[in-house]
């Protein structure tokens, strides 16, 4: 299992705990202070307008430490990949659609690329889009839900399937026993975003942070869009 974290390792990760890329909510505050801490923060897509200047930002709060960005598919330009590029981020993360000449462009570039998937079918087509990791995401998950299975259902095939790719489990993932859990059954890091949702350095909003720790009941639905 080492092995399969060694590139990241080599890119300055100490721990294999990912901040979710939730737009609006991870600015550059919060994925600096991810990545000060050891784990892969990640700064949420945003208008193209403010991408250059948010991941410019971020770069200097992280103080030398590498940081993950969203490239949340429906919504990225090209401008956002090549502000990505000049920029010389370490890591992206693609989700919502699949697009080999953007993960084969990246690798190009040197950026690290996780794909985050919600099937073993959507998995074995990233496998086969030869990309660096995969995020397995469970139906348990919120924010921008692509998994329709639970987590245990899926996690395990896919792990068996990507060999040496380092797989990451998202979904109900919230405390460390999560996480050992996600790990006996053979993923090599977690990936969260509603567990920072509540934090100081997130830009979610004081009431939406308070109704979310107060919160009994989870509801689903079909809302789609970046407001």
């Amino acid at each position: 299992m080492a092995d399969k974290l060694a590139a990241l390792r080599h890119i300055g990760v100490r721990y294999p705990v990912m901040q979710a890329g939730m737009p609006g909510i991870a600015g550059p505050k919060l994925a600096a202070a991810v990545s000060r801490a050891g784990g892969i923060g990640t700064l949420g897509i945003m208008d193209v307008s403010d991408w250059g200047m948010a991941l410019a930002l971020t770069r200097r709060l992280c103080e030398g430490q590498p940081f993950n960005a969203n490239l949340l598919l429906p919504f990225t330009r090209p401008r956002h990949v090549d502000l990505l590029i000049a920029q010389e981020v370490p890591m992206a993360t693609l989700f919502w659609g699949r697009d080999p000449a953007l993960i084969r462009r990246l690798k190009q570039a040197g950026i690290f690329t996780f794909q985050q998937v919600g099937s073993v079918e959507e998995a074995r087509m990233a496998l086969q889009d030869d990309v660096d990791a995969l995020i397995v995401q469970g139906r348990e998950a919120g924010g921008h839900v692509r998994g329709t299975s639970l987590l245990k259902a899926i996690l395990t095939p896919i792990v068996d399937m990507a060999g040496p790719v380092p797989v990451f489990a998202a979904g109900g993932m919230y405390s460390a026993e999560d996480a050992l859990t996600a790990r006996h059954m053979g993923a090599v890091g977690v990936s969260t975003g509603t567990r920072f949702v509540a934090t100081h350095e997130s830009q979610a909003h004081d009431l939406y942070k308070k109704a979310l720790v107060g919160a009994e009941h989870t509801v689903l639905t079909n809302l789609f869009g970046m407001n």
